[in-house]
Formats: structure tokens, sequence, C-alpha cells
């Protein structure tokens, strides 16, 4: 099972901002997702990763809400990964990006 961290940021509107893949990309190529997203380890809590995807992606220092998570399961019912969403609000979401 994957243990993923997903940020949804809004403007100041309340539109969620999100963003197209690469078509380089090897999975989901010119697919739509969320503002930000990974895979966390084991050496991350699920708060502390979506904090280093923040700020490796974003670079913004502005503080996340979690809002819950999502399981995505196989065709068997089995669970595939368990995505843990955060949110956060930005007055200039394309200020630094």
């Amino acid at each position: 099972m994957f243990i993923i961290v997903n940020i949804l940021v809004f403007n100041p509107e309340g539109k969620i901002i999100i963003q197209q893949c690469s078509r380089d990309k090897s999975a989901g190529a010119l697919q739509f997702d969320t503002s930000v997203g990974g895979v966390v380890t084991s050496v991350f809590s699920y708060e502390q990763a979506a904090y280093k995807e923040k700020e490796e992606e974003l670079e913004l220092k502005v503080k996340l809400e979690f809002l819950g998570y999502l399981k995505d399961l196989n065709n068997d019912g089995t669970v595939f990964s368990q995505n843990h969403i955060y949110m956060l609000n930005h007055d200039d979401p394309y200020t630094n990006w």
C-alpha cells in the first residue's frame, strides 16, 4: 500500500489551483493533478511529508490544514493507496511559481 500526501491550493476566490502533468511523465502524462503531491516514506509523518513536499515544490512558508484522507482500492477491494489531503490558501498563487 502506498501512503500519499496531496495539497490543494486555493486562490483568493476560493478556486483550486491544479496542474497538468508533463507529457514526459512516465505515469499520468498530460493528466491533471493536485497542486502538490508525493509518496510518504517511513522517515516522515504524513504532516511532515506534506510540509516537505510543499516547500520543495512551491517554496511557500505557509500553514497547511488537514482535510482528511481517501483510500484507493484495487479491483479485489484491498487498499492500493491512502491519500492524506491538506489545503492551503494563498493570496497570490502565481507569484513564486
